[in-house]
């Protein structure tokens, strides 16, 4: 391959950990302000957030409001329970939930490593990002992965994410190569396998949680990863 495509969110960076921590943490600092206990509060917020997210078109509108859709599932918690909804709590709670996020984002061990031998090798690397320009400039910028990619294409700011064509394509046009001399490497099957072998891409899945590939499924992936070392091998 003379290009690599990568996904940012649980494939450079550890949003799902982060993530889960950062519920945990959020339902320990705001419980005895609601007067629940903390286990009973992540467990509400857990299944607001599973409702939240389950919809396709929420969760387009949302990815891109990252901050404000924690207080909209800390709002559906509140009006489950009857509980009149407190705007100055909700905006608390959503300033909470970004400082303590960032605080908790880590990279993959192995990512700055293939990276850098990717470019050490000539391979020609771009990023391909869903979410908001803030929210996903910020883990650039805090993990400083901007100067290891020639082009980073960003939902919010380009206008349309995956698994839209022009996503990858303009992320070609960019690196100056053809479809069938790119990968694109990410943990949805959906919108970094599935989406780029429709344009001839070969599509890389990393299992980064090592589940396995689901039963039910679209498509299937050129190559399957479980760790990010494997692309240089």
């Amino acid at each position: 391959m003379r290009a690599v495509l990568f996904d940012l969110d649980d494939t450079l960076v550890q949003t799902h950990a982060a993530s889960n921590d950062t519920w945990q943490k959020l339902a320990d600092e705001f419980a005895p302000q609601l007067d629940v206990a903390e286990g009973e509060l992540h467990a509400a917020l857990n299944q607001a957030r599973r409702w939240f997210w389950a919809d396709p078109e929420r969760h387009k509108q949302w990815r891109l409001l990252m901050a404000e859709s924690a207080s909209e599932a800390l709002r559906v918690v509140m009006q489950q329970r009857g509980r009149p909804v407190d705007a100055q709590l909700l905006s608390a709670f959503e300033q909470r939930y970004t400082t303590i996020f960032f605080e908790s984002l880590a990279l993959f061990p192995d990512a700055l490593s293939v990276l850098h031998e990717l470019r050490a090798r000539g391979t020609r690397l771009a990023m391909i990002t869903n979410g908001g320009a803030w929210w996903q400039r910020r883990k650039i910028e805090l993990h400083k992965l901007a100067p290891l990619f020639e082009c980073i294409v960003v939902e919010g700011e380009f206008g349309v994410g995956k698994p839209a064509p022009e996503t990858y394509l303009h992320a070609l046009a960019q690196l100056g190569v053809e479809a069938h001399e790119a990968s694109m490497v990410g943990d949805r099957l959906d919108w970094d396998v599935l989406g780029p072998q429709r344009l001839g891409i070969t599509g890389v899945w990393y299992d980064f949680a090592g589940r396995g590939l689901p039963t039910e499924r679209a498509g299937e992936p050129d190559r399957v990863i479980h760790a990010l070392t494997e692309l240089t091998r």
